[in-house]
């Protein structure tokens, strides 16, 4: 059976592991984590650092590098300008 994928925010990450529920939801959803937010959450010393470090080294969560897949794909190579549209034409 494939899992869903849940890909995590910062803040979500930081929240999800002070409660516990990041193991939880790696049981469910495949973890993504942006670099940027990998990068972000384990280079100072939020809650869970380490855990998420440790995480992504026995592959329990993947650190996306690539930039295409980190966006929602009606954003995907949008200028801001772009973007603002998008947002106008879904209301």
């Amino acid at each position: 059976m494939t899992r869903k994928t849940a890909i995590m925010d910062s803040s979500s990450a930081i929240i999800l592991c002070k409660t516990g529920l990041h193991i939880l939801l790696g049981e469910i959803y495949e973890i993504v984590l942006p670099a940027s937010v990998y990068l972000e959450i384990t280079a100072k010393p939020y809650a869970g650092a380490g855990e998420y470090k440790r995480l992504a080294a026995e592959g329990r969560l993947r650190v996306e590098t690539n930039p295409e897949k980190q966006e929602r794909p009606e954003m995907v190579g949008s200028a801001v300008s772009d973007n603002t549209e998008v947002c106008r034409n879904k209301r």
